[in-house]
């Protein structure tokens, strides 16, 4: 319906600030670690970037698949040359590869869905 009258969006303002730690390099760095060699301390600090990185673009008001479309560019972009991760395996890929992303995605869902931390 054509209207004359003007509607504003609601455009939800970024918590970026300067002081904001950058940490989509951090998540491509780390996940690029734990796709040469998986260690127990790796993985907590990949969950654990993962769980900020998540929380922060939630709260910037990103959708779910948006969120998962900026991890993984954070990972391919990030990651010292790791291909872009997929949940689906044409069986080529590094199997490790597969196993990191898929905890990463695990992770993902599980912060970006749980009422508790909110």
């Amino acid at each position: 319906m054509l209207s004359l009258h003007r509607h504003t969006l609601e455009v939800p303002r970024s918590a970026y600030t300067p002081t904001t730690a950058a940490l989509a390099p951090e998540l491509g760095r780390m996940y690029a670690a734990q796709c040469r060699q998986q260690t127990a301390e790796g993985g907590a600090q990949l969950r654990e970037i993962t769980r900020a990185l998540v929380r922060r673009l939630k709260g910037d008001g990103l959708q779910p698949e948006r969120v998962i479309v900026a991890i993984k560019t954070a990972i391919a972009r990030y990651g010292d040359g790791v291909d872009r991760p997929s949940l689906a395996s044409d069986g080529e890929e590094e199997p490790t590869a597969h196993v990191v992303y898929r905890n990463v995605f695990d992770c993902l869902l599980a912060t970006y869905f749980d009422a508790a931390a909110d």
